[in-house]
């Protein structure tokens, strides 16, 4: 088993992770016609880490 602060905080990291997801995919979704090429593939580019970091801790979950 794992230290329950490290489960805590895997919990937070994963619950932070989500959320940020939702906030810029939704400023993306509300902003897309306004944003030019670069701004669009920069945005895209940062939320490849966060979905990554979320589907991680769903993978995990079992483990924790």
């Amino acid at each position: 088993m794992v230290d329950p602060i490290v489960r805590k905080l895997w919990y937070a990291v994963s619950a932070g992770s989500a959320l940020a997801l939702v906030v810029l995919l939704l400023c993306r979704h509300v902003l897309e016609s306004h944003m030019g090429k670069r701004s669009r593939r920069t945005l895209d580019i940062s939320l490849l880490p966060l979905f990554l970091v979320f589907v991680a801790s769903i993978v995990a979950r079992p483990f924790l």
